[in-house]
């Protein structure tokens, strides 16, 4: 969706965010979702990325696996699929890493490999959407192995695993990482529209 924007209304770019919601054990719980189970209103994704666009009127998440409306009125987003009223165990916390959209295009590469078996054969359905892949970027969490994230990957091409970890300093001049109670500060008050 970044790259449709820098296409199409480039200087709406500079309102976008990619939004990486992950933790170290790779399972984030998140409520209003596509593919939740029957009787079970949440999904747990090992990580999951939306858009945050910082409007003059509105602050919009725009999440392609949400139930909620799309695009989504942040607020309405994080009460709904965040539900930070709720006590949500250690393995499941979730920490957000916001990068601006700008430096995500330059820095981002998946040829999504993590979403393949051992042998090549897809876990589950691709998204619809064509990948974002740049083949020299370099994968440093796998390349420093302080991530033993897919041991069959070589370092380049795919560095997702650089974006989703916890306590990194990877990529400090294009994102900040949130715990959850500081991110939602972050929305509603740094970005309130005014």
């Amino acid at each position: 969706m970044c790259k449709e924007i820098s296409e199409t209304n480039e200087d709406e770019l500079i309102r976008c965010y990619a939004v990486f919601i992950y933790n170290d054990d790779h399972g984030v719980m998140l409520w209003e979702q596509r593919g939740h189970a029957e009787n079970q209103h949440f999904v747990i994704w090992d990580y999951h990325v939306v858009l945050l666009y910082a409007g003059v009127k509105k602050t919009l998440i725009c999440d392609f696996d949400t139930l909620l409306n799309f695009p989504c009125d942040a607020s309405l987003y994080i009460e709904r699929t965040l539900r930070p009223y709720l006590h949500v165990d250690t393995p499941y916390r979730r920490f957000f890493r916001v990068v601006n959209a700008a430096g995500y295009l330059q820095q981002f590469s998946s040829d999504r490999r993590h979403m393949l078996d051992f042998d090549g054969n897809p876990k589950e359905q691709a998204p619809s959407w064509p990948i974002i892949y740049n083949p020299g970027m370099r994968n440093f969490v796998i390349a420093c192995r302080l991530l033993p994230y897919n041991v069959l990957s070589p370092d380049y091409g795919h560095n997702l695993a650089d974006f989703i970890v916890v306590d990194n300093d990877f990529f400090t001049e294009i994102s900040e990482i949130y715990d959850q109670d500081t991110f939602i500060k972050f929305v509603t008050e740094v970005l309130k529209p005014r």
